[in-house]
């Protein structure tokens, strides 16, 4: 079977994106692939600290589109299943109780902003490139947002979800969404988190604990509630428009 993420285990763990020939879209496997290793990896007591790449020039152009064009044309049930399994992913930002170090590149887009934002401490590198652009699909970016707002405050990550601008590294470091840039995000990961991994695992687990409480305004809740938003925005006539245009360029 197909696995679209590459996990080289031991105390300081690496999980790779691995499906670079779609620049590391997002499609259902890989996050609950990516869902299921990040849990995992929370219980396992020979890990400390665990460090997010990806494989290829790119680190996440986002949601894959072609799910999306599914999802458009599912039905409303099979939607709303899909809600609670979507929405996992970014929930974890709420919920990991070891030292999650994400070294992000190349190209960031949608949900791929989302996973660079993703950890407690976020690498970037000097040429990566973000936006959020999912307002181009005539969706919002309803999963993450509250990732970012984490990371960046409401405000900017409003105005960043509804403009949809691109943003280069050293912007991205100012807005809070990263905080290094360097010029090899993997290397300067695994360097911080063989430092944080000289802590004990206790210490590194109730530290989070109470960093996640601090957090608690995200609960599963409001992410129920983002998901079924998402869910309906995939119906809308304007996304099936939106997505198939740019589906039909793509293969030509």
């Amino acid at each position: 079977m197909t696995t679209y993420l590459e996990v080289d285990r031991s105390t300081v763990t690496v999980v790779l994106l691995n499906r670079p020939e779609k620049h590391n879209a997002l499609n259902q496997q890989m996050i609950d692939e990516l869902v299921s290793t990040l849990r995992d990896l929370q219980n396992d007591r020979e890990v400390k600290v665990v460090i997010l790449g990806a494989n290829g020039r790119n680190f996440c152009a986002g949601g894959d589109l072609e799910e999306f064009y599914a999802a458009h044309v599912a039905s409303p049930e099979e939607n709303y299943r899909a809600v609670d399994p979507g929405m996992s992913l970014f929930q974890l930002a709420f919920q990991l109780s070891k030292p999650l170090v994400v070294a992000s590149k190349g190209v960031c887009r949608g949900g791929g902003v989302g996973l660079a934002g993703l950890g407690h401490i976020n690498i970037t590198e000097t040429k990566t490139s973000f936006a959020l652009t999912e307002l181009r699909l005539g969706l919002f970016p309803y999963g993450i947002f509250p990732l970012l707002a984490k990371n960046m405050g409401e405000r900017r990550a409003l105005e960043l979800a509804l403009t949809s601008r691109e943003f280069d590294s050293t912007m991205a470091q100012q807005f809070g969404l990263v905080d290094e840039v360097v010029d090899d995000s993997l290397e300067r990961a695994r360097e911080l988190a063989a430092e944080i991994s000289k802590a004990s695992l206790y210490s590194l687990q109730s530290g989070l604990e109470l960093y996640n409480l601090s957090m608690s305004r995200y609960d599963q809740g409001f992410f129920k509630h983002a998901g079924v938003l998402r869910a309906v925005s995939f119906k809308t006539s304007e996304l099936g428009e939106r997505v198939d245009l740019f589906l039909r360029r793509n293969r030509s």
